[in-house]
């Protein structure tokens, strides 16, 4: 086993190691610091259930930012639905008393319960086109109608099935990429006898909108992205979600949101569930962001790290509860390698002639060497940072060239004879990739932010001549570590975008909330920690 690959091994050992002590370290029914939650994620491997991106958020945090955003969208009608019905009954014979609806209602103000798991509130404006129009009909006679009486300002107020609300991520064609998140009410959602009006049209009212909220669906709209102009990952477009209210046994209230994305179907509302992390909100924070690990590891950072000719490829561990790594399937880096330093050379004479020996050592086409570091995988860490590790073996080719001179009275001769030589050079890396956050408002991202000290770059070579001389393996091991770590520096600081507009253009908000970012980690799924603020 040559050095950097024992370096691996023990760094493994030493991880290991240390989470057992540091899951144990407090007990799980307390709220975790975000060192605990790390580590209980990294011991789980895989958290989300097969959810795409899990956000988890503090409950009486998120029913005030809807509040507020409600309050300031409920007479909008870029969220106007519309509903036209009206009841018909006999009041004496061939006589007939009509009441025709025309109900405007906008934003929907949906808040949860501390209490109930099963369900939430929906509160609706009546916008002032709304309207009730009275009418008589005898036999088949057309209706006679009084003028439409104006009920704009009232608000309509149920309770809804929380396992039925659907969201739905729709995409407009044309020149823009306008993403339409939808509240989809599936039918039966509306519990019939909590639905209230405070309008003196009550008993026609209330029934009419009671049957068709109970008997149709209803989709809200609550946000629209536009994309066009924001760098996005398909893999990572939201396509719909599940909310579910949740209490943790530390007894912190939050809202989750399930989530799936790129092409993926909902999975069923009974498997809206976290893998052993049973609170995922971290002491001093108001939110997280969980991103499944093969999603993260396989087109996350694929999306920014393949460039100038590098390639990586998520691994699937083949267990979904173990968490996804990652690998280069390619990835070449280079350096100037001068053989002079070897070079050497002898002289002598008898009987009035002289000769020189001379040894030169040089490689075809130039001292520019390419090596491979494919098959370097990224890992998560019980710490939360990435591990970059890897050796590879390359090949050294260059000639070696002898020659021989020879001086006399009557001139001099050259002799010269070149010889193809070949050494394996192993290059081994070693890093650590720990996450960052900068910028700062919207414009926050989320970084890899390495420096040259943080790579360690390890030369290994065999062969025999001058390929196991202490100047050639000086000569090679100089040019590795002094050129080799400030390419994989500048190769892997990135910034996930994707992942940035994803937390910062999030579902819930299109007003003036957005998450504040404290730290990121990859403790096998991506985590984020924030806060809300306000714009």
């Amino acid at each position: 086993m040559d050095e950097p690959a024992r370096q691996l091994a023990r760094m493994n050992r030493l991880y290991r190691a240390e989470v057992g002590s540091a899951v144990s370290f407090r007990a799980i029914s307390a709220q975790p610091y975000v060192s605990d939650l790390v580590s209980q994620m990294y011991v789980q491997g895989a958290c989300t259930n097969n959810w795409d991106v899990v956000f988890n958020m503090s409950l009486e945090q998120i029913n005030k930012s809807l509040r507020e955003q409600y309050e300031e969208l409920k007479t909008s009608t870029t969220y106007k639905n519309v509903i036209d019905t009206q009841t018909k009954y006999e009041v004496v014979e061939e006589v007939w008393a009509i009441k025709k609806y025309h109900i405007e209602y906008g934003y929907p103000n949906l808040s949860f319960y501390t209490n109930n798991n099963d369900q939430a509130r929906l509160e609706m404006e009546i916008l002032p086109d709304s309207s009730i129009q009275s009418c008589i009909q005898t036999g088949t006679d057309q209706p006679k109608c009084d003028p439409p009486k104006t009920i704009g300002g009232e608000k309509l107020t149920a309770k809804v099935k929380i396992g039925m609300i659907q969201g739905t991520v729709q995409t407009d064609s044309g020149s823009h990429n306008v993403l339409k998140v939808q509240l989809d009410m599936q039918i039966g959602t509306f519990d019939i006898s909590n639905i209230d009006l405070s309008d003196d049209e009550k008993v026609g009212f209330n029934l009419a909108l009671k049957a068709y909220f109970v008997n149709n669906p209803v989709v809200f709209v609550i946000n629209q992205l536009d994309l066009t102009q924001v760098p996005h990952l398909n893999d990572l477009k939201p396509k719909g979600f599940y909310f579910k209210p949740l209490k943790t046994p530390s007894g912190k209230e939050m809202l989750q949101l399930f989530i799936q994305t790129g092409d993926r179907n909902l999975l069923d509302y009974s498997q809206t569930f976290l893998n052993n992390t049973p609170d995922p909100i971290p002491l001093g924070e108001e939110c997280s962001l969980m991103v499944r690990s093969g999603l993260f590891f396989s087109s996350v950072l694929s999306e920014s790290l393949n460039k100038n000719a590098w390639k990586m490829e998520g691994v699937n561990p083949g267990n979904d509860k173990e968490a996804w790594t990652a690998k280069f399937t390619q990835a070449n880096v280079s350096g100037t390698v001068d053989l002079t330093p070897l070079n050497s050379s002898s002289s002598g004479g008898q009987d009035g002639s002289t000769w020189t020996d001379t040894t030169t050592y040089y490689i075809p086409g130039g001292n520019t060497v390419t090596w491979s570091l494919a098959d370097m995988t990224m890992e998560a860490t019980n710490l939360g940072n990435m591990k970059l590790s890897g050796s590879q073996k390359n090949s050294l080719n260059f000639i070696q060239k002898h020659c021989h001179t020879t001086y006399s009275i009557f001139g001099s001769s050259t002799t010269c004879s070149e010889s193809k030589m070949s050494t394996d050079v192993s290059v081994g890396v070693l890093a650590n990739l720990p996450l960052d956050v900068g910028g700062s408002g919207r414009e926050q991202t989320v970084n890899i932010n390495i420096n040259n000290q943080a790579v360690t770059i390890t030369g290994h070579m065999s062969g025999g001549g001058p390929s196991s001389s202490d100047d050639l393996q000086a000569q090679v091991n100089q040019q590795i570590q002094s050129q080799v770590p400030e390419q994989i520096k500048n190769q892997l600081n990135v910034s996930f975008q994707p992942i940035s507009v994803f937390a910062l253009k999030n579902l819930l908000f299109p007003s003036n909330n957005y998450i504040n970012f404290s730290a990121a980690y990859v403790p096998g799924d991506l985590l984020i920690v924030g806060k809300f603020t306000k714009v």
